[in-house]
């Protein structure tokens, strides 16, 4: 992140950088919707786990990624809002 960029901050404010721990707190209908049923049954069931934050894109979402119970990777985009640092 650049000086002149503002920092990325969780639901409570706290500072978020790359490689952080952060628990997923929400899976919001914007996430979800056009997913198929099995990636958004993935997804919910990461709500409430830690995982590290992979990266950050130009509009401030944060880069998480996960494995399913099936052993299949998935890489998603969420709103700062929706994680919490551990």
């Amino acid at each position: 992140m650049s000086n002149d960029q503002k920092p990325i901050l969780d639901l409570n404010n706290n500072p978020l950088n790359e490689g952080d721990a952060v628990k997923l707190l929400n899976a919001s209908e914007d996430l979800l919707r056009g997913l198929p049923l099995s990636d958004q049954l993935a997804i919910q069931d990461q709500v409430n786990k830690t995982m590290a934050i992979q990266s950050f894109n130009e509009h401030g979402h944060i880069e998480l990624e996960f494995t399913d119970a099936n052993g299949d990777m998935h890489f998603i985009w969420v709103e700062p809002n929706d994680v919490e640092k551990v």
